[in-house]
């Protein structure tokens, strides 16, 4: 949240967690996922087939569960219903509305797992208001003209200031 707020460098920063979900049909069964900011999938430049993509508001506490399903998920789970989106699924005990498919050949190799479900990162609750909380991994898109020496060197020194600024809870954890 703070190198969205003072760097100038990226276009766009986001970040992702990898996550199972618990999703409860006839039986309850463990699926791979993630939960993700908001402008994940617009920061990798992909957008969903069917429905739309993540607002703003959805990555804050509190907001409505709401779900992008993987297109795999989609066609085996869901039959390839044309009319999915709006409707809920149960997952982690809790109704998530499905507000999207993602295109077939979307791969997310950083999360190291298959990615049947995406959720905003509004489930992390207070963790990721904690000042210092590693809940995310952070990714970023560069500005053109920006380069990778350019970006560390201002992450590196927005991360400083907040060390000074709140010694206690700061765990400065660029490379």
């Amino acid at each position: 949240q703070e190198w969205r707020a003072q760097s100038n460098s990226f276009e766009a920063i986001g970040g992702y967690k990898r996550n199972d979900f618990t999703l409860l049909n006839e039986q309850a069964e463990r699926v791979p996922g993630m939960r993700v900011t908001a402008n994940f999938l617009s920061l990798l430049k992909v957008k969903p087939v069917l429905g739309r993509d993540f607002q703003l508001e959805e990555e804050k506490r509190g907001a409505k569960d709401v779900v992008l399903n993987s297109n795999q998920f989609w066609r085996e789970r869901l039959n390839g219903d044309g009319n999915a989106v709006g409707k809920d699924l149960t997952v982690d005990g809790k109704p998530f509305t499905i507000i999207g498919v993602l295109p077939h050949d979307f791969e997310f190799p950083l999360a190291r797992q298959s990615t049947e479900l995406l959720t905003t990162v509004a489930g992390e609750g207070q963790n990721l208001e904690e000042r210092g909380a590693l809940v995310l991994v952070p990714l970023g898109r560069l500005k053109p003209g920006v380069t990778f020496t350019q970006a560390q060197a201002e992450l590196a020194n927005i991360s400083g200031n907040l060390e000074q600024q709140y010694p206690r809870n700061w765990h400065n954890t660029i490379a």
